[in-house]
């Protein structure tokens, strides 16, 4: 199963110009080590230089896609094919986490089972931010949690594909 992990703001927006969440809410960073933890995690390469960890997220099988053939450390396996990695991992779950480009290619190929959308309420200026949009339409609300804390409301919301 393809599941696709992100937060956005009311106005798509999903990062900043330092390839960064434009806010800090730290219920939205502990859902996210808890549904991922123990699992494949999927990210592109701008997303794992952005980690605070140099060797990969802990406690999870980290892979890379990436148009280049890159070392980028034992803990991490890098795939410039997407349909060889589906294959390789076609009986286990994938947790898609980004970034834009990443999340837009298995939006476009329309293998998403799953996706765990934290929406903020807020919206985000700049110029050529990272977006994350999908047809809704494909999607069933399967769940929605509302929160908030000093700075911002958000929701949890599970969709699920139809």
């Amino acid at each position: 199963m393809i599941k696709l992990i992100v937060a956005r703001s009311k106005n798509y927006v999903i990062g900043n110009e330092k390839n960064d969440l434009p806010w800090h809410i730290p219920e939205d960073m502990t859902y996210f080590k808890e549904m991922t933890k123990n699992q494949i995690v999927v990210m592109g390469r701008k997303t794992f230089d952005s980690l605070p960890f140099k060797n990969g997220l802990p406690n999870r099988e980290n892979i890379v896609l990436s148009k280049s053939n890159i070392d980028l450390g034992e803990n991490v396996k890098i795939y410039n094919d997407i349909n060889l990695l589906i294959k390789n991992y076609k009986d286990k779950d994938i947790w898609v986490i980004g970034g834009a480009e990443i999340y837009k290619l298995f939006i476009d190929m329309d293998i998403v089972d799953e996706i765990y959308l934290t929406e903020v309420d807020c919206q985000v200026d700049g110029r050529n931010l990272p977006e994350f949009k999908f047809n809704v339409n494909q999607y069933s609300l399967n769940s929605k949690r509302e929160s908030q804390n000093e700075n911002y409301k958000y929701s949890f919301h599970l969709y699920k594909r139809n």
